[in-house]
């Protein structure tokens, strides 16, 4: 008997992160509709940041980029800092941006994720986006939203190389939907919440929230994204993940 209640006991201690944190999750996640994108300075972005972006730009504008800004945003959502770097190849009808995103816990910057993601737009709502990042996704695939995760390539003109070499097969025949952008901050914004409506509407593990005009994750949401990001769930696809990067890069890298 005393056993029986020593591996019920394991048990309950086992499952306690997949059945609380989802609730944590579900009480403390939220996403503005209309996160504020300010232009700011370089040198008054936290250090690391400041050095990793400082650092990528003159890389990026050596490929034929043009800078166009440089955005904070440091209530993009109720736990998380966004910073980035727009850049604009106009002939070639790419943007790039160079993002740091910070997670914040108890006031306090805990976890940082540094990466270079180039885009091209195509007409119908379709894109092309090709980056670094080694941090899984929250949200499921969208249609018509390609995203060439390769977080190996950690040089940025190999990475716009794959991606040129990429958007020359799957933008075949697509109408390129380059944007005039007068205000970038407003353009990030914009771009952020059309992603938000994509996936309440399509996936439904985001809602909008009317009353604080913020999104947030639904219950079943919460327990779909929470455990993408436990064991064994996140091993798992982070296998996949590197096998899906390596194999692009055999196909794209030329």
């Amino acid at each position: 008997m005393v056993l029986q209640y020593v591996l019920i006991g394991v048990l309950l201690l086992a499952a306690a992160p997949y059945l609380l944190l989802p609730l944590l999750i579900l009480a403390s996640m939220a996403m503005s509709v209309e996160p504020q994108f300010r232009e700011t300075p370089l040198e008054l972005l936290p250090a690391s940041t400041s050095e990793f972006i400082g650092k990528e730009i003159p890389r990026i504008e050596a490929l034929g980029f043009r800078l166009c800004a440089i955005l904070s945003c440091p209530t993009a959502g109720s736990n998380v800092k966004n910073y980035l770097a727009m850049l604009s190849h106009d002939s070639a009808k790419v943007l790039a941006m160079v993002t740091v995103i910070v997670g914040v816990v108890n006031d306090q910057d805990a976890k940082h994720a540094y990466y270079v993601e180039f885009m091209s737009a195509y007409a119908n709502d379709e894109s092309v986006c090709t980056l670094n990042s080694s941090e899984l996704p929250a949200f499921p695939k969208m249609a018509g939203a390609v995203k060439l995760q390769v977080p190996q390539v950690s040089d940025v003109g190999k990475l716009f190389s794959l991606h040129m070499n990429a958007i020359a097969e799957l933008g075949q025949g697509k109408t390129p939907n380059f944007p005039e952008v007068h205000d970038w901050g407003q353009f990030v914004c914009d771009e952020l919440r059309k992603q938000f409506e994509k996936v309440a509407n399509k996936t439904h593990v985001i809602v909008l929230d009317e009353p604080s005009q913020k999104y947030k994750p639904t219950l079943v949401g919460a327990y779909l994204m929470t455990w993408g990001q436990l064991w064994p769930v996140k091993p798992i696809r982070e296998a996949l993940m590197r096998n899906r990067a390596r194999l692009l890069e055999t196909k794209y890298v030329r």
